[in-house]
């Protein structure tokens, strides 16, 4: 429970950097899709170490 606490925490914290990148600068995509990136690799990587 602990490691999957401490995913949701960081899954959390780059949405919110995502949120943020995406308020003040809009016209970034390329920041969205790397956040986004990092979000999936975040859950494929949890399942791979929950294996």
């Amino acid at each position: 429970m602990i490691k999957d606490n401490r995913w949701v925490i960081a899954f959390a914290f780059l949405s919110i950097i995502a949120i943020l990148v995406r308020t003040y600068y809009p016209d970034l995509l390329l920041i969205r899709f790397i956040f986004f990136g990092l979000a999936i690799f975040i859950i494929v990587f949890k399942v791979d170490w929950s294996k």
